[in-house]
């Protein structure tokens, strides 16, 4: 029986008992010790707080109900979900805004333990990589990390364009611009971990002919 019935069934009841004692009052007036008219009153006051009473035993009685469950976030076309969101190159979301070469240093995170230097979940993610081998008795080096603009056009004119000869990219378009490309040092052993473990952590080569060049790329 759900609530409004059991309320309905008990108010049915009170009435019942009410007009009982109304009909006994009737046949036995010398009995009522009330004033005249007292009868009716005291029924009525009887009737309204046995209602209430009746109201508040089904309303406990009632299961409470669940709070609705918060929607999940939809799908998007985000390779992560929240602040390490990225794009389908790999370029941070929450970066876009600044340009390649110009990240903020407060987005910034040096890699422990070095000089390096990329975007704050790259850097911790290759801490964890860097952990993680040498339990494994690999030592992976860093030669470089995150390029400002101005180093990127620096990097040109002393290694040359990809194209002509050189191993720079055009400036503004390297992902060490965005802090998520790091060239590592690798020896025989480590390049082999490299290969086997390095997408566990995010990370990927994903530049033909440069074994140290690896960018984070979590999703990927």
């Amino acid at each position: 029986m759900d609530g409004i019935s059991a309320l309905t069934a008990r108010i049915a009841q009170i009435q019942t008992q009410i007009g009982s004692l109304q009909t006994a009052q009737a046949v036995a007036p010398a009995q009522v010790s009330q004033p005249v008219g007292a009868s009716s009153g005291s029924s009525g006051a009887a009737f309204a707080q046995a209602l209430a009473d009746a109201t508040a035993q089904t309303a406990a009685a009632q299961p409470v109900a669940a709070a609705p469950r918060a929607a999940a976030p939809s799908a998007g076309t985000d390779r992560t979900a929240g602040s390490t969101a990225v794009d389908a190159t790999g370029v941070p979301l929450v970066l876009k805004k600044f340009g390649n070469g110009h990240v903020p240093a407060s987005a910034l995170s040096n890699v422990a333990g070095t000089d390096a230097v990329l975007w704050a979940p790259a850097a911790r993610a290759l801490e964890d990589l860097r952990a993680a081998a040498a339990k494994d008795g690999v030592s992976i080096g860093i030669n470089d990390s995150y390029r400002s603009y101005e180093r990127q056009e620096a990097m040109v004119k002393t290694k040359g364009l990809y194209g002509h000869g050189g191993l720079a990219a055009q400036p503004g378009t390297s992902m060490h611009g965005w802090g998520v490309a790091t060239d590592l040092h690798l020896d025989a052993r480590a390049l082999s971990w490299m290969k086997a473990h390095a997408d566990d952590y995010g990370f990927v080569d994903n530049v033909a002919g440069e074994s140290w060049h690896w960018q984070w790329k979590p999703g990927a």
